[in-house]
């Protein structure tokens, strides 16, 4: 089992807050983000990794690549791994559930989100092919508790996920890994359909492009989630989404 979250070497604080929260969890390993500010965009338009196109703001580019640079390692090792970004949070029995879930899923799965955006709504195929349902949350209750998860044991379902904001945590497998690598680079203009915001989204960062990705693939949610994330946008460096939609 393979732990890894995601840091910028100048975070020096988040790291340590992350280390903190999620004391309980073993042989966690730190990679080093990709700092927006040391993007250089012609570069990589002549790499092929973006088009003269693409939206993303250097700060969601150095994002979402580090993302793929971790997928890309999952893809050349042949093994799974749990990828979180530096404000995620998990549950206190994190490990256990994860090993429940792999169990009761199959081996042909590709993502599984731990956790999402509770201030965005949640589209699940509750019954697949039969029942479906759309989410809200009590984002303001939540964030006033967030405190309180790491010392939680939850036990969750994995339910078969369509849409989804939010990349806190997430398990990868080699085989949804490559499937996503070949799909978004390169990072371009694109038009993504995503019912639970009503239509048509831009593709301004990773996670939108996930977010309409899911449906696609044999992807999972966490229900009742193992990893939150307070998802401050005040601390944000990529959040424009009043840029994003047509």
């Amino acid at each position: 089992m393979v732990f890894i979250y995601i840091n910028r070497d100048k975070d020096q604080k988040r790291r340590e807050i992350f280390l903190k929260n999620n004391s309980h969890l073993s042989n966690i390993k730190r990679f080093s983000a990709i700092d927006g500010n040391t993007i250089n965009r012609e570069e990589l338009i002549s790499r092929g990794i973006i088009t003269e196109d693409c939206i993303y703001i250097n700060s969601a580019i150095g994002n979402a690549l580090s993302h793929i640079s971790l997928w890309n390692g999952v893809v050349e090792s042949g093994k799974s791994a749990c990828i979180f970004e530096d404000d995620a949070v998990l549950c206190h029995n994190f490990e256990e559930q994860y090993e429940n879930i792999l169990k009761n899923i199959g081996s042909d799965w590709e993502i599984i989100l731990f956790g999402y955006n509770t201030d965005a709504m949640l589209y699940l195929d509750v019954v697949p092919s039969i029942l479906e349902g759309i989410f809200t949350f009590d984002d303001v209750k939540f964030k006033k508790n967030i405190g309180q998860f790491s010392s939680q044991n939850i036990t969750t379902q994995p339910i078969k996920l369509r849409e989804a904001f939010g990349l806190c945590g997430y398990a990868i497998s080699p085989k949804g890994a490559a499937r996503l690598t070949n799909a978004i680079i390169p990072l371009r203009a694109m038009e993504l359909h995503i019912k639970i915001v009503n239509g048509l989204y831009k593709n301004g960062s990773l996670d939108n492009f996930l977010c309409a990705a899911y449906r696609e693939m044999d992807a999972y949610c966490c229900v009742p989630p193992l990893c939150v994330s307070e998802n401050d946008k005040s601390l944000s460096t990529m959040w424009n989404a009043e840029n994003f939609y047509y």
